[in-house]
């Protein structure tokens, strides 16, 4: 429960001192009302401080520690204010949740606050894949068989284009007043495609060698690729080796 009350409390008082409005610092929870003077645990009598103005506030009330009017009626404001985003978000997965249960009794729900707890516990490091395998009543048993992740990016497939358009979005004509149609399509290779080539000789302050490389650009007779930041073509068919066609996705650890 303490990881879902942080988490509520770092979104609520935005990540900072409520007190000294100090940010990227240690942040402690505070009580607003001492626990001494017949303050309570609940989420609407705590707020977030750093070190200093913690110790310094002690078990003083806040009108006692505050002189500045403002800042104690803002501080008395967002206390007593929901986190409506947060409420809105866990009405809708509540909504779901029940419709699904009507069509499968085995679904479960389950709150990032839970799935950081079992991550934490389970000394994972921060990322989508870990976060994936840490939801729900993972515990301790989680056992990670892969440690570098594939990453699938959704790249396309270029222009499908029948005709050219200008700036305006219309057809682009050309001096028989008919429509332009896009330079034709080259079949021995395609913007996407993973090459890995000989390069004969030094080019544009890239010297010669074997380079693996994205295609940019089809060229009549090979290709252009981007090494360095330096556009490079290679027209010689056979010191090319095509290492994967594009699909539409690019692939990465």
């Amino acid at each position: 429960m303490g990881y879902e009350v942080r988490e509520y409390l770092l979104e609520k008082w935005n990540r900072e001192c409520a007190y000294c409005g100090g940010k990227n610092v240690p942040l402690e929870i505070e009580h607003i009302q001492p626990l001494s003077k017949g303050g309570s645990d609940r989420i609407s009598n705590l707020t977030l401080a750093c070190r200093c103005y913690n110790q310094k506030k002690g078990n003083k009330s806040l009108s006692e520690f505050l002189d500045n009017k403002n800042k104690l009626e803002k501080i008395q404001a967002q206390a007593k204010a929901p986190l409506k985003d947060a409420a809105a978000v866990n009405s809708t997965r509540f909504a779901i949740v029940k419709m699904a249960k009507e069509l499968c009794q085995s679904v479960k729900c389950w709150t990032g606050g839970r799935t950081k707890f079992n991550r934490i516990n389970q000394g994972f490091g921060k990322s989508h894949s870990v976060d994936a395998s840490c939801i729900g009543e993972s515990g301790s048993k989680i056992n990670l068989l892969v440690s570098q992740p594939l990453i699938v990016e959704s790249k396309g497939h270029g222009t499908r284009q029948a005709v050219r358009c200008n700036r305006y979005g219309f057809p682009s004509l050309g001096k028989n007043g008919q429509p332009i149609k896009p330079k034709s399509r080259y079949t021995h290779a395609a913007s996407g495609d993973i090459v890995k080539f000989f390069l004969d000789k030094d080019r544009k302050n890239t010297i010669a060698g074997i380079y693996t490389a994205r295609v940019k650009t089809p060229t009549p007779k090979g290709f252009e690729v981007k090494i360095k930041g330096v556009r490079v073509s290679q027209n010689r068919k056979f010191l090319i080796r095509f290492v994967h066609r594009n699909d539409g996705y690019a692939y990465s650890f």
